[in-house]
């Protein structure tokens, strides 16, 4: 928004609106995100900030960045110190970096995930489950949680409500684990979930079957609806507390959801060409933020060759300056 009428009327006589792909008014975007690594996990000492930190909020601040999205090890994912998933490790660190990203006018985004949690933490119940499989990453066995657990549910809304009243939080990144790949859900002892279409399979296959393609369409679009939904109720729960929601959903694919229920769509986990994911993108709707995904872009991946390409890192970060534009 411009209060210059001088420009604006040269925009009005110039044919730069007629190439425009779309018309938006932009309100209350953010620029600039990065992903904060808060110390590590697992660990025998919970992380407490250094000077270090506070000179990497202030080069921050000073370049005009926003949006610090803190990484997952702030909080006890697999429980191992007795804690919630999203419980800090820290609680005194946590609230201190909290106040020193506020002090700087930076806005402090920590992770959660909707769809995900270890099923080593004590909090985890295998009937809020999907019974879809587990995603398993080094010290991680995540089990993907069903939308329509009521368990599940109450859990996470009261969860999102708590820490960002708790730690005066400026909203959520929502990492999905929602694996719309494989829809429905198949816990054979779910807790009475709700879903808004059923599945006759027993089991989870990577390709569920249906009797024709009008059936799996409904199957499908029932499983998004509750999806939907689920995320609907979270960001109205962050935006009663006047928060921001930055979402993962994936690599770079669209929505399935009928509703753009965040902020920020988060794109670039798993991208190999910056430069096509920018073009596929640029009219996903409100905001994207973008970021790199290193071990794909700068190496031979295909061939699990990890030596990096330093030659790349130019075009990538050019790709990724031309990615932070407001679209």
């Amino acid at each position: 928004m411009s209060n210059n009428l001088r420009l604006l009327k040269w925009l009005r006589g110039s044919a730069i609106p007629d190439s425009c792909l779309a018309r938006h008014r932009i309100f209350g975007y953010k620029p600039g995100g990065v992903f904060y690594q808060f110390g590590n996990y697992p660990t025998r000492n919970p992380y407490y900030p250094t000077e270090a930190d506070w000179n990497l909020l202030d080069l921050y601040a000073q370049n005009g960045l926003t949006l610090i999205n803190i990484r997952e090890p702030w909080s006890d994912i697999n429980g191992f110190f007795g804690k919630e998933p999203t419980e800090p490790v820290n609680e005194k660190a946590f609230r201190r970096f909290i106040e020193e990203c506020h002090r700087r006018g930076l806005k402090a985004i920590p992770y959660v995930s909707p769809g995900y949690m270890d099923v080593h933490n004590p909090a985890y119940r295998p009937e809020w489950s999907r019974g879809v499989g587990y995603l398993v990453e080094v010290y991680e066995k995540l089990d993907h949680l069903c939308p329509g657990s009521p368990g599940h549910r109450a859990r996470f809304f009261s969860t999102v409500e708590r820490i960002m009243d708790c730690y005066e939080l400026d909203g959520l990144y929502l990492d999905g684990g929602t694996r719309l790949t494989i829809p429905g859900c198949f816990n054979p002892h779910p807790d009475d979930h709700v879903h808004f279409s059923e599945s006759n399979a027993a089991t989870h296959t990577e390709a569920v079957t249906h009797d024709d393609d009008a059936t799996e369409g409904r199957f499908d679009a029932g499983f998004y609806a509750l999806w939907n939904d689920f995320f609907c109720e979270v960001y109205g729960r962050i935006k009663k507390r006047d928060g921001i929601a930055v979402v993962h959903i994936g690599a770079d694919r669209p929505s399935l959801f009928e509703d753009k229920c965040w902020d920020y769509q988060l794109v670039g986990e798993g991208i190999t060409n910056s430069i096509t994911s920018v073009e596929k993108t640029k009219t996903y709707a409100p905001y994207i933020v973008r970021f790199n995904d290193w071990s794909r872009l700068v190496t031979n991946w295909e061939k699990r060759d990890l030596t990096p390409n330093i030659e790349a890192v130019p075009g990538v970060m050019h790709a990724t300056m031309a990615a932070c534009i407001p679209y």
